[in-house]
């Protein structure tokens, strides 16, 4: 917790790096997915799996550096539930 007060870019950086792995994970696999559903071929299986691989990757960082994410989650979960 000490080195969340020293270094709040290392914990936005982290934070951002985590969310765009987590979007392009999903979206690749999404359209690859879709087009593999659709048309067939290679690329379509290229991208389901760099999808795949990347999301994977996006979640391990998730699971590694959750004491970054604990104050920004308890955050946005606590201006979620007063908005509601």
């Amino acid at each position: 917790m000490q080195e969340l007060l020293y270094n709040p870019e290392k914990i936005l950086f982290t934070v951002l790096t985590i969310i765009i792995l987590l979007g392009v994970g999903l979206l690749l696999a999404r359209y690859g997915f879709r087009s593999y559903n659709y048309h067939g071929g290679a690329i379509a299986i290229s991208a389901t799996c760099i999808g795949t691989i990347t999301f994977i990757v996006g979640i391990i960082l998730l699971i590694t550096n959750l004491q970054y994410l604990v104050l920004p989650a308890l955050i946005a979960g606590g201006i979620y539930f007063y908005n509601r």
